[in-house]
């Protein structure tokens, strides 16, 4: 995992114990804008647990929508919602999830672009 200032505070570093903690460190950090980063780290997380962490494949699907690669974004994407159809409801991501607000805006943007459904 790429260690980040806000990281490197904390102590946080290498492999993670907690993959849902680190997720959700790794969506606070794509709020700031370290995208690169966060990429990185969730690519390590899915190679980690592969499908049993829809949360971060359905995050990671719609970062790599929004930097341009549509083709393997709607593939995470089908993947991560055919393990958890919840994240087809925004209001679940957004009420009991509690996604940030950027991510939240590229999910409502992926929805309205893509042949995804998202209510």
């Amino acid at each position: 995992m790429v260690c980040s200032p806000n990281k490197s505070a904390l102590g946080i570093s290498g492999p993670q114990k907690y993959p849902n903690a680190a997720l959700n460190l790794n969506l606070a950090e794509y709020e700031l804008g370290n995208d690169a980063a966060v990429l990185q780290d969730l690519q390590s997380l899915l190679r980690r647990f592969r499908d049993d962490f829809p949360d971060a494949r359905a995050a990671y699907a719609l970062i790599l929508w929004e930097q341009g690669d549509r083709v393997a974004a709607e593939q995470e994407w089908d993947r991560a919602t055919a393990a958890d159809p919840r994240y087809r409801q925004l209001d679940w991501i957004t009420r009991f999830r509690r996604w940030p607000p950027r991510l939240t805006g590229v999910l409502q943007r992926f929805s309205e672009s893509a042949k995804v459904k998202v209510k």
